[in-house]
């Protein structure tokens, strides 16, 4: 945000479903790359240079993934997606030719054809991905929203003046504002007039709002992913809050007031047409002045869309008295935030009212704390380390108690009732019960817990030939997994070899966890030079003539409750 509205190429957000398919060693392959580049239509192949003969067009809009704030959601229940924070999101200028014309020029789509229920398909390269039935990522939309050059749906090949950078799709790219970024589709390849929608297996099995309680299993088992209802295309309306920055301290010395500042945006083109903030947890507003939430000089269009976000400020007195700062926006259809987020099981789209706790910090200060922080990051005031307690859905009504009282006990409907013992090693036994949850749910075997590896062990096993990972002090033997992972086995072999229980917990459910005991070959210990049995177990030996013992392990036991979602 401190670039203003527009965002930098090199700090935009990027989400790719697997590695990036293009790449070059010096300038002169990358414009052998650009010059090459063609895209299939099913009558003839396009090449760059059809879409440089086009008139140039260019248009200025953000660009946000679906699940943007989902980490959120995750703190309540685990989603199948990881853990985004409200950064997912990114405002660009991009430069190319209209969909339009590459229909009606290029391909000879009659005009007329707007009032036909047809389809334009499209995706990016195939066997690019290992799911689906040829390996790409595509997804479409009606051919009457494509030819309304008022919804500026362009082929880019231009960011910010500048040609595409490889995360960003180079060479060639769909832009269309208001939407989700999951229908942008990257690396254009081919494209397709259809009487129905994009059959890809990523159309369907990715960018749905599914009802609360349903779950992976249902969603496969009943059909879920297929019903036409639940698919994601424009964006909903949301805000945030930059100002107080996690864990600034806002001085309650001063007698001055303080700037409070954030982001708004909705989808469809739909203007924000208002920002209120409240410092007592939804009792009153204070609506941000009208001059004070700032859209871009290009907005709104000459078709009167609303492409980009808007960045707003209001200055308050008595910041410092407030225990809970909270933030909702709303378009020009009167779509509002809600108060209490709504699960869903990709976690997309969440956009309850941003909502910022203040905590009682020295001589009258307050110590801000958001809900979440990105990734894997700690701190939040919906994590289960936070001060407040375990993890929930609302913030509370206050948060000056000396000895807050403890929330109700949640409990995760991923972990099953189990009594499964493990073996304790320095890594396993470090963690807390909470950190301990899934692996300690694993049913590993006799075998798998007696076997000690070493780090170094490990690290030996860093290739695609051997693929060996840790995750909470478990090691497993990813190798044989490699080609099925959805990811794609780029993403296993680039952990190879070392403790990657950050990212796979970063972007696993449950159902992933479960797979992943079949894979288990045996339990970290920190030095094999302290324990002859462990480095001996590690490379399979004996020692003293006797094979190790796996009841010479010191083992913990800890009981699992089923645990059941309590939406808000």
């Amino acid at each position: 945000m401190k670039h203003g509205h527009k965002t930098p190429a090199s700090l935009h957000y990027v989400r790719n479903h697997g590695a990036v398919p293009v790449s070059w060693s010096d300038s002169e392959e990358k414009k052998r790359v650009f010059d090459e580049w063609t895209v299939a239509t099913g009558k003839k192949n396009l090449e760059m240079k059809d879409f440089l003969g086009l008139p140039y067009t260019t248009v200025e809009c953000l660009l946000v993934c679906a699940g943007n704030r989902r980490k959120e959601q995750n703190m309540v229940k685990r989603t199948i997606g990881f853990n985004w924070g409200p950064a997912g999101l990114g405002v660009g200028e991009w430069g190319g030719c209209y969909l339009a014309d590459v229909l009606t020029e290029l391909l000879d789509v009659d005009p007329s054809s707007i009032l036909q229920d047809k389809h334009v398909r499209f995706r990016g390269p195939l066997k690019e991905l290992p799911a689906g039935s040829d390996g790409s990522y595509g997804t479409s939309l009606p051919l009457r929203y494509a030819l309304d050059k008022a919804n500026d749906v362009i082929l880019a090949w231009h960011h910010n003046g500048e040609l595409l950078q490889a995360d960003h799709g180079y060479p060639l790219r769909i832009i269309i504002p208001g939407f989700i970024g999951g229908r942008m589709v990257k690396w254009l390849s081919h494209i397709e007039i259809a009487e129905t929608q994009s059959q890809n297996h990523y159309h369907f099995k990715d960018n749905r709002v599914l009802p609360v309680n349903v779950t992976p299993e249902q969603a496969d088992k009943e059909g879920w992913w297929f019903k036409p209802d639940y698919i994601i295309n424009e964006l909903n309306i949301n805000s945030a809050i930059s100002r107080p920055a996690h864990g600034e301290v806002v001085d309650g010395g001063r007698q001055g007031d303080y700037e409070l500042r954030g982001y708004a945006y909705s989808g469809g083109g739909r203007k924000v047409i208002r920002v209120e903030v409240t410092l007592d947890n939804g009792e009153s507003w204070h609506l941000v002045p009208d001059d004070q939430v700032t859209h871009p000089p290009q907005s709104p269009t000459k078709y009167g869309k609303y492409w980009s976000w808007c960045l707003w400020k209001i200055t308050l007195p008595n910041v410092a008295d407030a225990q809970t700062i909270k933030v909702r926006a709303w378009d020009s259809s009167m779509n509002t935030q809600p108060h209490l987020l709504t699960w869903n099981v990709m976690g997309m789209l969440n956009n309850p009212a941003f909502t910022v706790l203040m905590h009682k910090e020295g001589d009258g200060g307050r110590r801000a704390e958001h809900p979440t922080l990105p990734g894997q990051l700690p701190g939040g005031w919906m994590t289960p380390e936070a001060k407040l307690g375990q993890k929930h859905v609302q913030a509370p009504l206050t948060v000056d108690q000396e000895d807050p009282l403890p929330l109700p006990e949640e409990e995760d409907p991923f972990v099953e009732e189990t009594k499964e013992e493990l073996p304790t090693s320095s890594s396993t036994a470090s963690l807390d019960d909470d950190d301990n949850k899934k692996v300690l749910s694993m049913s590993l075997s006799a075998r798998v817990k007696a076997r000690k590896i070493t780090r170094a062990e490990l690290a030996k096993h860093d290739s695609e030939a051997s693929c060996w990972i840790e995750v909470k002090g478990v090691v497993f033997d990813a190798t044989p997994y490699l080609e099925e992972h959805p990811g794609g086995g780029e993403s296993i072999v680039m952990l190879a070899g070392q403790d990657s229980t950050e990212d796979f917990e970063a972007i696993h459910s449950a159902k992933a966890w479960k797979l992943l005991e079949q894979y288990a070959i045996g339990v970290i210990v920190e030095d094999a030079d302290e324990d002859p049995a462990a480095e001996a177990a590690s490379s399979g030996e004996e020692t003293n003539g006797k094979a190790v013992d796996a009841t010479t392990t010191t083992t913990t036991t800890q009981k699992k409750k089923k645990k059941a979602l309590k939406p808000g």
